[in-house]
């Protein structure tokens, strides 16, 4: 009797015992994702933003793997991050694999979920291809009513998911509705630009633009909402410049993005995502130097620290990388330092060695001279004294290009300067910009005057050569200019087109027929108007060439050999 009541109580415990397993197992289970990706990323990491960020770095192989805990009955969303956002459909049990190729910016996932992860990748095109056709069709141009209505069609005509459980449909059509949201605080920015009228938020869309709350941290899995984000931090740090009072002396932007995140993102974990991203753009953007300030700001605003600790290995990761040349003041207005970069020659013998200021790109908005130090390595290590120059521009000091234009000029004055000390020839002295800062060196070298007050003029500012690289030379036809310069003064005042004259010295162009930023049409006037002048011109136009297509050793070599017949290559000793 008492074998049969231990025996029934064992049983009992044994279907209590299953019962409460196929409950758990009916709310959450572990899921596996699995993969490879090539080319493997040179020291990176693959994160996987879920419940928080998994970091991982692939073997030698590019082969990774990720186990979630925890994963609903009903299935999550799990962004895979490398150079793409990839958005995949997990549910309990699964094991996904993904082949992530970098170099052509595709991947395919296997899996008992193949089908929906495909729908996933289906849509996420879509959404790009209307993104890149809003563009193509010039729809900033329209009225609101008009662009809403387009949106409006064209995201009606997408496919709903096929043969799909109730949360991924849920998913879905969240992420369309950020991608929306995400368009539509695009407009008021970009009709006013290519309208070349002031930024304004007029009353007309206060009644279509939804309010937006941030609350739930579930949303950052959606590659839409992430992308919304970065896009509602960067339109209100635009209206908020150009609206009110300046509050800062430096790095303007990004420091506005950081007040319009710690106040008006009320969820952590958004605020902390939304503060790490704009560290992250602020490196591209601006680079890593003077950012103290802004690190610290990052550190007592962020809460997460793992994103801290992230940051700053980053912004400490760039300079010790490029701690292989002198860094020096050349220019100074009130609190402002613009620095030099210098990148020498080995110093022998007795002969004076030619010299090359880089100016970077960014649209006279934003920039980093780190964009040409692989260039000044390349100059230093054939004899030339090379360096890459900070500027003034309006994402950081909310100026103009005629202040840009100023440094250009003050930097050419600082470099001969220095010929005593580093045996330059001042009469062998280039300039080299690439897009914006191509502009800024063709200004050096063809329009009088705009000299800084603060400049001692015993230096001549103008180039004995200069090398355009994918560079605007017309900025009258360029709408982004007219905001740059705050639609106060004529673009044609800075125009090296328009203001071309026959006393130039050589200049080497090099674009490209497929360069976004800068019609190639504009650059093949420019040169012909300087053959028709009888001054020296090499042009390269290369079919198919984009617009950061010429920033690499094989272009470096090409500008190298220019520049040793333009400015005649001789021995010259002291």
């Amino acid at each position: 009797m008492i074998i049969f009541i231990i025996n029934s109580l064992i049983m009992s415990l044994w279907f209590f015992t299953g019962i409460l397993l196929v409950f758990i197992s009916s709310c959450s289970s572990p899921a596996v994702i699995t993969g490879e990706i090539y080319p493997v990323p040179a020291g990176g990491e693959i994160t996987l933003a879920y419940d928080d960020e998994i970091k991982i770095k692939p073997d030698s192989a590019g082969h990774f793997s990720f186990l979630l805990h925890d994963v609903p009955r009903e299935g999550s969303y799990v962004l895979l991050q490398t150079e793409m956002d990839i958005s995949l459909f997990v549910r309990p049990g699964e094991n996904l694999y993904v082949k992530i190729d970098e170099g052509k910016k595709q991947y395919a996932v296997k899996g008992k979920d193949t089908s929906l992860n495909q729908q996933i990748q289906a849509l996420q095109q879509r959404l790009g291809s209307l993104g890149k056709e809003v563009e193509q069709k010039n729809l900033f141009r329209e009225d609101i009513k008009h662009y809403v209505a387009f949106l409006d069609s064209a995201l009606d005509l997408l496919e709903a998911p096929v043969n799909a459980p109730d949360k991924f449909i849920r998913y879905e059509e969240e992420r369309m509705g950020w991608f929306r949201k995400q368009m539509l605080w695009r407009y008021p920015f970009s009709h006013a630009l290519v309208r070349r009228e002031k930024y304004t938020w007029p009353d007309s869309l206060k009644g279509i633009f939804p309010d937006i709350s941030f609350t739930d941290p579930s949303w950052l899995v959606f590659p839409e909402f992430r992308s919304f984000l970065s896009v509602w931090l960067d339109m209100e740090a635009k209206y908020r410049i150009e609206n009110e009072p300046l509050r800062y002396e430096d790095f303007c932007f990004t420091r506005m993005k950081m007040d319009i995140a710690r106040n008006g993102i009320k969820e952590m974990r958004i605020r902390n995502y939304a503060l790490k991203k704009i560290m992250q753009d602020h490196l591209v953007q601006f680079g890593p130097y003077h950012a103290d300030t802004l690190l610290s700001m990052f550190d007592s605003y962020c809460t997460h620290a793992g994103y801290r600790k992230e940051i700053d290995s980053l912004y400490d990761a760039v300079l010790r990388r490029n701690n292989d040349h002198l860094v020096m003041p050349y220019k100074k207005i009130k609190n402002i330092v613009l620095d030099a970069h210098v990148f020498l020659p080995s110093d022998e013998g007795d002969e004076l060695h030619p010299a090359v200021c880089f100016y970077f790109g960014g649209g006279w908005y934003e920039g980093t001279p780190e964009v040409f130090f692989d260039f000044c390595r390349f100059f230093a290590r054939h004899g030339y004294v090379a360096v890459s120059f900070d500027y003034r521009t309006k994402g950081r000091f909310n100026t103009t290009p005629v202040e840009a234009l100023q440094d250009a000029r003050s930097a050419l004055r600082w470099i001969r300067s220095m010929a005593g000390k580093w045996k330059i020839d001042p009469s062998r002295v280039a300039a080299c910009g690439w897009s914006a800062g191509g502009h800024l060196a063709a200004c050096t070298a063809i329009i009088p005057g705009y000299d800084d007050p603060c400049d001692t003029l015993s230096q001549r500012a103008t180039p004995d050569a200069i090398v355009l690289n994918a560079s605007c030379v017309m900025p009258e036809e360029d709408n982004w200019f007219y905001y740059v310069s705050q639609y106060v003064m004529d673009p044609k005042l800075l125009s090296p087109y328009a203001r071309l004259h026959k006393n130039i010295p050589p200049v080497l162009i090099l674009h490209g027929t497929a360069d976004e930023y800068v019609p190639v049409w504009t650059v093949k006037k420019f040169e012909q108007k300087i053959r028709e002048k009888h001054a020296m011109v090499v042009s390269l136009i290369k079919e198919g060439a984009r617009h950061r297509d010429f920033r690499n050793e094989y272009y470096a070599g090409v500008i190298l050999d220019f520049l040793n017949r333009a400015m005649k290559k001789t021995p010259v000793r002291r």
